[in-house]
């Protein structure tokens, strides 16, 4: 049974300043028990601070309008279209001011992904542009649909040896079922029907001709499954390592595409599946849930939804990002996957840091409004269940309460460097 604390209109959560507190910042943190400690052995390596990240400027907790496009579909939960102050920067949503980024080296700033889009969303050419409805910054790009029809779905993603797979140990169609499967989980995390993808392959030299037949038999099973049609590509030979790159064309399924800045306090958290431990194999064979996201979009009518990645926490402090709100999860709720408990007993990490920090699990992270207990208990989206594990709050953030304990999770998941 998830238990949240207190009222979701009251209670305040931001970055190191509990509700009703008026300590200093590292006090606050201090009160919290310090920084998290569930970081990815990769973050560990890099020495990444948890608590590096600013957001932006907290604003009014009020639902920003939905866009709607072309043919009367609405976007649900997307971003207000505030003009940034004077100065320059840009509003990624009603909640959230990015200051203006200057064009230079900095050792200070971090080098990795999240710095780099961030400063993607600053730039012109990247903004939205005549028919685009949706831009950098969600699972997919929303565009206009063609007079007027259904808005479309534009996502492009890459999986590389030594990253996403070894090729010494994986067999070649398994790379190519997850090339096209990790571009058609952001269709999904969309609400979206996924229709055609083209695929780039950059070959090292020596790999083969039989092996490249088996990476594309992978390719073509996880568009069969998915009803995708493969319409063409490109094949490169090179020195460096073996990826595989898939674009993918889909469409808004009914109810309009649903964005990851919709969350507002007084949400429900929910997520599908069980996390953690897909090292295990699950990274590789895992089958984008499709048909779970359109019954979740019909029968929950999701505020918010993103497709979990690069691990719960990093993703959790992602989609609260971008709706200018808190996350708050509830240790004891979140399910944990026999893998990840298989992992502890090898590593002595706990089933939950796995669950938080592993990554690839492709499940779906999504809110909705407050429901009735009877309508959620044990509830299954064809055959797979779904779980609520905490609440949408004001503030910042993404926190887990385990324990008595209130920590912050931002940082726990992946990311690559740069």
């Amino acid at each position: 049974m998830l238990l949240v604390r207190g009222d979701p209109g009251r209670e305040d959560v931001r970055e190191g300043r509990p509700a009703g507190g008026g300590r200093g910042r590292g006090g606050a943190l201090e009160a919290l028990g310090g920084a998290p400690a569930l970081l990815s052995e990769g973050l560990r390596r890099r020495g990444t601070d948890p608590g590096a990240e600013r957001d932006g400027r907290e604003g009014p907790a009020g639902r920003s309008p939905d866009l709607r496009a072309a043919g009367g579909a609405v976007i649900r939960g997307a971003p207000a279209r505030c003009p940034p102050p004077g100065g320059g920067g840009v509003r990624t949503s009603s909640h959230c001011f990015i200051p203006p980024a200057r064009v230079c080296y900095n050792p200070g700033v971090p080098q990795d992904e999240r710095a780099f889009l961030d400063w993607l969303i600053r730039r012109r050419p990247f903004r939205r542009g005549r028919g685009v409805l949706a831009g950098i910054g969600d699972d997919c790009a929303v565009v206009r649909g063609p007079r007027g029809r259904t808005p479309g779905l534009f996502k492009i993603d890459s999986v590389v040896d030594g990253v996403h797979f070894l090729s010494k140990t994986t067999r070649p169609f398994w790379i190519g079922w997850k090339a096209l499967n990790r571009s058609l989980s952001d269709i999904a995390a969309m609400g979206g029907v996924p229709r055609y993808a083209v695929a780039a392959a950059c070959v090292p030299r020596g790999f083969g001709l039989a092996r490249m037949k088996q990476v594309m038999a992978g390719l073509a099973a996880a568009a069969r499954r998915a009803g995708v049609a493969l319409v063409g590509g490109d094949t490169a030979s090179t020195a460096g390592p073996f990826s595989v790159s898939v674009a993918v064309w889909g469409e808004a399924g009914p109810g309009g595409p649903v964005l990851r800045s919709g969350a507002r306090p007084g949400d429900w958290v929910w997520v599908t599946g069980a996390l953690g431990g897909s090292i295990l194999g699950r990274h590789l064979t895992f089958t984008p849930r499709l048909r779970e996201a359109r019954e979740i979009v019909r029968r929950l009518r999701p505020t918010a939804m993103m497709d979990v990645s690069d691990g719960l926490g990093i993703d959790a402090g992602r989609m609260a990002k971008a709706g200018g709100v808190a996350i708050v999860l509830e240790g004891g709720a979140v399910p944990v996957s026999r893998a990840a408990r298989a992992l502890s007993r090898r590593d002595g990490r706990s089933p939950l840091d796995h669950a938080l920090a592993d990554g690839e699990d492709y499940e779906l992270l999504f809110t909705t409004r407050p429901r009735r207990p009877r309508d959620v208990t044990g509830l299954s989206l064809g055959g797979v269940r779904a779980t609520v594990i905490g609440r949408v709050r004001r503030g910042c953030g993404a926190w887990i309460i385990d324990r008595g304990r209130r920590r912050r999770i931002d940082a726990a998941g992946y990311e690559h460097l740069l």
